[in-house]
């Protein structure tokens, strides 16, 4: 019992830091975004646009709806270099974002660094798959005006930035708070009541543990930040590294709110084919990292 206090203890200070630095970059940020992208559009290497949209998605705290507005600004039609980029950059963005990375480092440096190399790295595949598909003239992003209209309508504007960044703290601070300690009661309920012959059984194979730790993922994940007090349990009854990263990719993939975001702006045929894409490559790393 004291070492998952202590385990637990041990997350606050992170998760306390990457509120504060998601809403700082969600503040200040947040308008430089369709910027950055229509600027990445001008490069001619497609390869370098990709990696960089897929690191600034990483790095972005906007989640996928805030995100939606922005793509929406931006001339994908007369564009079409642009809908690979904001592929890449979407990809990246709903797997990871700067205070789930601080949040992961609780596991170990090693282990927040693998996770976001996982997310730069799909971020990047799946944009060169979109590059293919506008080849092919074919495309991902269905953007209806209907979506559009409610886009804007997520838009705000406030000139009082601190005023903005309390509230921003606040809601985060509120929202991933439940969640965290939703997360931590996960935890504990898999410490304390489920027998160690479960975890002998299921975790001495790495094939078997990577397909489990994704049907786990699927059930008890409600945030990154939540994700982190479960993970740090199943990582002290043997789960293997890749199992683990495996559970961090799944768990924003198949989060409701993610998947309404996303089938807004796709058609429900390439809504399944990038979900299935997704899952493929979450079970691949983890077997691979394991």
């Amino acid at each position: 019992m004291n070492n998952f206090i202590q385990q637990t203890l041990v997350i606050i200070p992170y998760w306390l830091s990457g509120i504060a630095l998601g809403a700082f970059l969600k503040t200040w940020q947040r308008d430089n975004v369709d910027k950055i992208l229509l600027k990445l559009s001008s490069y001619k290497s497609m390869l370098l646009m990709l990696v960089i949209s897929s690191v600034l998605g990483a790095v972005s705290p906007i989640t996928l709806f805030g995100v939606i507005p922005v793509i929406c600004s931006v001339d994908t039609k007369n564009n079409r270099k642009l809908e690979p980029i904001i592929v890449a950059f979407i990809t990246s963005s709903i797997l990871i974002s700067p205070n789930i990375f601080i949040f992961t480092i609780s596991l170990g440096m090693d282990i927040a660094l693998i996770r976001v190399l996982s997310v730069v790295a799909i971020g990047l595949i799946m944009g060169l798959i979109s590059d293919i598909m506008i080849s092919l003239n074919k495309s991902f992003l269905t953007l209806r005006e209907d979506e559009k209209q409610k886009a804007d309508k997520l838009v705000g504007n406030d000139d009082k930035k601190i005023k903005v960044f309390l509230k921003n703290f606040y809601y985060a601070f509120r929202k991933t708070g439940i969640h965290l300690l939703g997360g931590i009661l996960v935890a504990f309920t898999l410490y304390a009541f489920v027998p160690q012959s479960f975890y002998d059984a299921t975790f001495t194979s790495n094939t078997v543990a990577v397909p489990v730790s994704a049907v786990l993922s699927t059930f008890l994940y409600q945030c990154g930040g939540a994700s982190i007090p479960i993970i740090q349990g199943l990582l002290r009854e043997g789960l293997s590294t890749g199992a683990a990263i495996t559970f961090m990719l799944v768990g924003p993939l198949t989060k409701l709110t993610n998947l309404a975001a996303l089938k807004s702006i796709m058609t429900m045929k390439y809504f399944l084919l990038y979900c299935g894409i997704l899952l493929v490559y979450t079970l691949s790393i983890g077997w691979l990292l394991g």
